[in-house]
């Protein structure tokens, strides 16, 4: 087997987050949805190539691989988290904002009640120019509950507190805007977070049982929700609304053997895994290789360079052929990582850039389990949610570049210091 030369602990993340993105790729092909797959030969070798890639980048990196160090005392721990906290709910205020909506619990309540009221007020034509909140102390934002589960151990009741306020607070800031996302890269991060912190879990088999239970619990839980916040998006009050949903194309085999409900929500579930790789067909299949772009890659580069640069990728971009042409629209539809990639390295290129995303994964993995260097754990958390998300979009290049970039700065940066606080 692929993983059996492995060590469990230093193979864990690229073991189960490969293992997903081949599950979604298989349902592209064999799912409920009949997505009439353009070429599916070449489309199932690309999909081979690129998770070759990641696979082959992820396992070279493994012999290579020297712990960095950084020794940061808890003082300066607890101070980051106290900012994190603070940056954190200042954030969720100003998204809430941008989206219409007032600090308040009756906003809350709303959102989770009515997630697609919450939704439609989303504008991706803007971008925050605050430089020291939105840019220089973003890093510290992000930063603050992966610090917290690697320093867990060594902080006391109140900061504890902190770092778990700071999660919800995480929660509620993609909630209250009638989205997913907070929940998903939560799960994600503490699942493997914790897991890096302390590997030993994994070789006891009673408390890697508990959390295996918690984490699925945690997933169920994220897909009950997810199913209905999409129905409310369509108009639905509830999840007995799911009979009434319809969704066109269906394989045969399942409308004849699933129930109406079930077959409804699992379509939904697929739509959302899969609909990345419909747009990413077309493009391999009917357009083919374009002149790659420079900033392609990223929506959040687009809307910098035009603000700064006058400058703005976009027309010459997949995206923008696919919308012209094919009536995909690039804000409302997912174009996954390939797609993204592909507009600055053309296709070729994007199978060498997913195995130095896996390189990296591994580095960052493997420092988290070293545990001598605490802003790790941040960056693996980065790098985590970018590979989980290979399906969707270019996830952290396009909502998260500010912080992941000084993040990268930080991480590289912080070997060998010591302080004494």
């Amino acid at each position: 087997m692929l993983f059996e030369k492995y060590d469990e602990v230093t193979i864990h993340p690229l073991k189960y987050l490969l293992v997903f993105l081949i599950i979604t790729e298989v349902l592209f092909f064999l799912g409920p949805i009949d997505y009439e797959v353009r070429k599916p030969c070449l489309m199932a070798f690309y999909f081979a190539v690129v998770n070759i890639a990641l696979y082959h980048g992820y396992t070279s990196a493994i012999k290579r691989f020297r712990p960095s160090s950084c020794s940061i005392g808890v003082s300066a721990i607890q101070l980051l988290l106290l900012l994190g906290l603070f940056l954190q709910v200042e954030y969720m205020i100003q998204k809430w904002a941008s989206h219409g909506l007032s600090f308040s619990l009756q906003s809350l309540l709303m959102a989770l009640t009515n997630p697609g009221d919450a939704y439609k007020g989303e504008s991706l034509s803007t971008i925050n120019t605050n430089l020291i909140t939105d840019v220089f102390l973003s890093p510290f934002r992000w930063a603050a509950i992966p610090l917290g589960v690697c320093s867990w151990s060594r902080l006391k009741k109140f900061f504890k507190f902190v770092v778990i306020l700071t999660g919800v607070v995480y929660v509620f800031t993609w909630l209250g805007i009638g989205t997913r996302k907070g929940l998903m890269d939560l799960i994600l991060m503490l699942y493997f977070l914790i897991i890096a912190a302390h590997p030993s879990i994994l070789r006891d088999s009673i408390k890697r049982k508990k959390l295996k239970t918690v984490a699925i619990s945690l997933l169920v839980l994220f897909i009950l929700f997810f199913v209905f916040s999409n129905l409310s998006r369509g108009g639905m009050a509830n999840f007995i609304d799911l009979k009434d949903l319809r969704i066109n194309h269906y394989r045969s085999f399942y409308a004849k053997y699933f129930s109406p409900n079930v077959l409804a929500a699992l379509s939904e579930i697929t739509s959302y895994l899969c609909q990345g790789y419909c747009a990413l067909n077309i493009a391999i299949s009917d357009i083919g290789i374009i002149p790659p772009t420079f900033g392609g890659s990223s929506m959040l580069l687009w809307l910098w360079f035009e603000r700064f640069f006058g400058y703005n990728p976009m027309p010459d971009t997949y995206m923008a052929i696919l919308e012209s042409k094919y009536g995909i629209g690039m804000y409302e539809c997912w174009h996954s990582i390939y797609l993204w990639w592909a507009n600055d390295v053309t296709f070729i290129g994007v199978p060498f850039v997913i195995y130095l995303i896996g390189r990296y994964l591994c580095r960052t993995w493997m420092d988290c389990v070293a545990n001598q260097n605490p802003f790790s754990f941040p960056m693996c958390a980065f790098m985590i949610i970018m590979v989980f998300y290979f399906f969707a979009n270019n996830q952290v290049f396009s909502f998260s570049l500010e912080a992941f970039v000084l993040t990268v700065f930080i991480y590289k940066f912080s070997k060998n210091v010591t302080t004494r606080c």
